[in-house]
């Protein structure tokens, strides 16, 4: 089951994080992308991944792809209501949410809506469309796949790309980046957030440069960055 990286995003930066990285050995799962994944990280970082890297090949990342019953790989192609009326890309979106409404998709749309009416995530259905409403969308999700009892959410690994990004922009919500980079870090501070829950080492797994790797804060190259990095408040639900 393959998506995710939520919903219209189309990342045009990739921004070059400021200290070297190299793989490490990671202890999350270490499969390739199957059918209803979600692949996170910047959107330039994520077509080159499904171009040059044999366990993405079955990602469906493609915003412009016709109307065609593909379970997508990126929030960003899953579609509310409300991106249907104010998207300034009303023939895409529409298109997308057409393509959402296939047999293959439903049972995927359906869990996904019914966990985002959680009182945290409701606004996600009728709030603004802003950048606020996109980030607490991606939140959303992520905590769908994570947390949620559904036996499609259950189903479902995220893949988080970690190349291209800026880790002391991310920990110190830098508000002068781009906006699908803003995005991107949303996602990842809610992860760190989360990283003692007990699905996010089964659930997730995070890539650099084509190959599996440990979380950012516990590469040894960044998990300095992320020790100055202190969050109001541990989202972990168990």
């Amino acid at each position: 089951m393959p998506f995710f990286n939520f919903f219209n995003r189309t990342y045009t930066i990739s921004t070059t994080s400021t200290t070297p990285m190299t793989p490490a050995t990671p202890t999350t799962l270490t499969v390739g992308v199957s059918q209803g994944d979600i692949v996170c990280g910047l959107n330039e970082e994520r077509k080159r991944y499904v171009r040059d890297y044999a366990p993405f090949r079955l990602a469906n990342i493609d915003n412009n792809l016709p109307i065609i019953n593909v379970i997508p790989s990126i929030i960003d192609l899953y579609t509310f209501p409300l991106e249907i009326e104010r998207s300034a890309q009303k023939k895409n979106v529409e298109r997308r949410a057409f393509n959402m409404e296939l047999p293959k998709q439903l049972p995927f749309k359906n869990s996904l809506n019914t966990y985002l009416k959680h009182s945290k995530y409701q606004s996600v259905l009728s709030s603004e469309y802003s950048d606020k409403y996109y980030r607490r969308k991606c939140k959303g999700g992520l905590s769908w796949v994570l947390m949620g009892q559904d036996p499609i959410a259950q189903k479902i690994k995220i893949h988080f790309i970690l190349d291209g990004i800026d880790f002391k922009s991310v920990t110190r919500k830098n508000r002068k980046i781009e906006w699908g980079y803003h995005v991107t870090g949303s996602e990842l501070r809610w992860l760190y957030r989360n990283r003692n829950h007990p699905n996010l080492k089964r659930k997730v797994q995070f890539w650099f440069q084509g190959e599996p790797s440990v979380p950012p804060w516990e590469r040894e190259e960044s998990k300095e960055v992320w020790q100055n990095y202190f969050p109001c408040s541990e989202d972990i639900h168990f």
